[in-house]
């Protein structure tokens, strides 16, 4: 009898020691503690470089849920204001006119669980933490489908063209 191999990676402890990255929403996930039973698994939750770099510079964290609110994969937790900066012209002489422009990106829970704790102060870099999640090592499991390890990440974004800010009407940071 031949066995179905899931996609993605592995369930091994080794793996969620360190960041995991789902490469679709440039966030990371990582488990911080765990008791030796399995099953409540404490997880950090944030954004890439990457992501901050797409963004532009984020000015206010407005949570959506709640502490000890239960969420469910793909609910909304929270949303990021962002403002950043589009070219939106040229002069004879190639001077570039610049335009403030901002908005809102929504974040969306990359497992089930409880929420331990939101970020309320702004985001600056990778190691900035947004959430704090308590799951199970099922829900764990079926979030681990879309995850991948850093060098596969930074692999698939290498090439990838810009995010937000370049989709929309040449914006830049």
């Amino acid at each position: 009898q031949k066995t179905k191999r899931k996609r993605g990676m592995s369930f091994t402890p080794a793996k969620l020691a360190s960041k995991l990255y789902i490469p679709s929403l440039h966030l990371w996930c990582k488990v911080v503690s765990h008791p030796s039973s399995m099953r409540r698994l404490n997880i950090e939750i944030g954004i890439t470089d990457r992501g901050l770099e797409d963004l532009g510079d984020i000015v206010k964290i407005a949570p959506i849920r709640n502490k000890d609110e239960v969420v469910v994969k793909g609910d909304e937790i929270m949303r990021l204001e962002w403002e950043g900066h589009a070219i939106t012209s040229a002069d004879e002489l190639y001077h570039t006119v610049w335009e403030n422009v901002s908005g809102t990106y929504s974040i969306r829970s990359p497992l089930s669980g409880r929420i331990e704790h939101v970020a309320q102060t702004t985001v600056k870099d990778e190691d900035d933490v947004l959430l704090h999640v308590s799951t199970d090592a099922h829900s764990l499991e079926q979030a681990v489908e879309n995850l991948v390890d850093e060098e596969t990440y930074q692999r698939l974004v290498e090439n990838e063209a810009p995010g937000i800010f370049h989709r929309v009407a040449g914006l830049a940071r």
